[in-house]
């Protein structure tokens, strides 16, 4: 009678204990999931060498391993995140890419919404990931607020992203000027070969629709 008793009460001990850990180990990913919202979440971040693509993935030392190529400031480099979350041993950031654009008539800088999802998925890492190692990878992805976008361009866009955002034309060194925009040996400059002229559907004039179309264009 007694070893009848006993079995039962073993895998219920052994049930409550399983119970217990799966329980304290959901409730540290979800304050490791709140803390990282809290840093990241619904806000803007300039992407470290502006990779191109859909999904980003990037190992545990916030190396890219795959999912893009290099692109360009303007166009690649902002991304919004979204959404966090914590997945097993990965951290999952979703966002929305944005990009610079010049406003002529405020003669500023300006960001643009765009509707171009990213994720970036980050991991493995070797154990349950804490914040000071997702912190650590992600401040390699981003570039940190203290470090100037002017230094993380191509070295011919350095002295053009100073000129960008600080209104001043002056400020463009004459020698990379001449080096980088003004080059005449044997450059071959491009030809129009072919242009469509846009046109409005019957039904669109009919309703007279307008609007404002944004283009995504790289050279």
């Amino acid at each position: 009678m007694k070893t009848q008793r006993t079995v039962p009460l073993f895998i219920l001990l052994c049930v409550m204990v399983l119970s217990g850990s799966l329980l304290f180990g959901g409730n540290d990913i979800k304050n490791l999931e709140n803390q990282l919202q809290k840093l990241y979440q619904d806000k803007t971040f300039v992407l470290r060498n502006f990779y191109t693509g859909n999904k980003l993935k990037y190992n545990p030392e916030g190396v890219l391993v795959s999912g893009g190529e290099q692109g360009v400031w303007t166009l690649d480099g902002l991304i919004t995140i979204n959404r966090l979350k914590v997945k097993n041993e990965r951290i999952e950031l979703t966002g929305k890419r944005e990009f610079w654009s010049y406003d002529q008539e405020e003669k500023r800088p300006r960001q643009f919404k765009s509707s171009e999802k990213t994720i970036i998925d980050i991991g493995p890492f070797n154990t349950s990931p804490d914040a000071a190692s997702v912190n650590q990878a992600i401040r390699k992805i981003f570039l940190k607020d203290d470090e100037p976008l002017h230094k993380a361009v191509p070295d011919y866009w350095e002295n053009a992203v100073l000129t960008f955002f600080n209104n001043n034309e002056n400020s463009i060194n004459e020698s990379a000027k001449k080096k980088y925009f003004n080059r005449s040996d044997n450059l071959i400059l491009p030809k129009l070969i072919s242009k469509t002229e846009p046109q409005y559907t019957p039904i669109a004039r009919q309703l007279k629709v307008r609007g404002t179309l944004m283009l995504k264009v790289k050279i």
